[in-house]
């Protein structure tokens, strides 16, 4: 069990969708459990887990609310002996916070989703991906791989109510010697629903 503290603060803006100024302070309890398998074939690390975490955020200037979230991914090699590096994987998540204040929702990252602005936030969501990743070139430093994925998200908050979004993602991701964790990541999304393409750069593990 894991007790935070958090607080936010949020200043009127004069972008299309301006909040009032508001803060708050919280205490987060939180409790949760994770089962996982995982193995690495000195490209890509495997794994098959579940997680799940219960976050209640007591409010000592504000409203108090609670964050249920769930994870689940399969991420295995495909045709080791014909296409030696390469993986394939199949994430899912649910965040579900029906309380939440506008100043404390959550971005699309809480779903592993990326197609989506870093700006956009709601109280829920549930999200899935498919994808692919192929090692490139392999040298003494680390290894080069090119992955593309396809997502797809529903998303409920106060201002934009309720969205479903899907589209496309790819990019190239540098893993360094014996380390299964990608290093550097660079790539590029494209939301179909909204016709907005989004560029993202990852330093150090990235989900």
């Amino acid at each position: 069990m894991n007790v935070s503290f958090s607080n936010g603060e949020v200043s009127r803006t004069s972008g299309s969708f301006a909040v009032p100024n508001d803060d708050g302070f919280y205490i987060n309890p939180q409790m949760g459990f994770r089962l996982s398998q995982s193995d690495w074939d000195g490209y890509f690390l495997s794994q098959k887990s579940l997680s799940m975490s219960f976050e209640y955020s007591y409010g000592l200037d504000g409203p108090s609310y609670y964050t249920l979230s769930i994870n689940g991914q399969l991420e295995q090699p495909l045709f080791p002996e014909l296409l030696g590096g390469l993986k394939g994987w199949l994430r899912s998540a649910l965040h579900y916070s029906p309380g939440v204040p506008p100043l404390f929702e959550s971005g699309a990252s809480s779903v592993n989703i990326d197609i989506l602005p870093s700006s956009f936030s709601a109280k829920n969501y549930i999200g899935g991906s498919a994808g692919l990743e192929k090692s490139l070139f392999v040298f003494s430093m680390g290894t080069l791989s090119v992955l593309a994925s396809y997502q797809a998200v529903f998303s409920d908050g106060p201002l934009l109510g309720e969205s479903i979004d899907h589209g496309i993602a790819g990019g190239v991701r540098m893993y360094l010697s014996k380390i299964a964790m990608p290093a550097l990541g660079v790539g590029i999304s494209y939301n179909v629903a909204a016709s907005y393409f989004q560029a993202n750069f990852s330093l150090g593990m990235s989900f």
